[in-house]
């Protein structure tokens, strides 16, 4: 569903939308990062049930990439862990993850503490962790094996 970028750029716009008629629910000191990726996830997940498609599979989801709606923000910290990796060969084997995993890890690479993770993806803070563990020891293995 989101793998043409026509359909992604809409997911982008509609949640800028959504940032704009909700602004007055950001509280000041709160981070506004956590804020729009929570209201980003939660765009993305409206848009898979309104098409009767709750499937999180990589497929879908790599064209919503988040950080497209911080296209000024500080280059990624994945940008620096695949130096002196080929970054198609580190992105192909962030794609084989898992979404939740893909999805904790791509958020920490973000930039996001445990706790801001766990808020935008609804889950237990040892749950973030875990699934980032996971994440990390599969990329690990799939590393080695190149």
């Amino acid at each position: 569903m989101l793998s043409d970028s026509t359909v992604a750029e809409d997911m982008c716009q509609r949640t800028w939308i959504k940032v704009i008629e909700n602004r007055h629910l950001f509280k000041s000191g709160d981070n506004f990062q956590a804020w729009l990726f929570t209201i980003g996830r939660r765009t993305l997940i409206d848009e898979f049930r309104k098409n009767a498609k709750l499937e999180f599979n990589n497929e879908a989801v790599e064209s919503f990439s988040l950080s497209e709606l911080l296209k000024n923000a500080q280059s990624s910290v994945e940008d620096d862990v695949a130096k002196g990796i080929e970054k198609d060969v580190f992105k192909a084997c962030i794609q084989q993850l898992p979404y939740k995993q893909k999805e904790a890890l791509s958020l920490q690479f973000e930039g996001f503490s445990l706790a801001e993770i766990a808020t935008i993806c609804s889950a237990e803070k040892e749950t973030i962790k875990t699934r980032i563990r996971y994440a990390k020891d599969s990329l690990k293995t799939m590393l080695e094996k190149l």
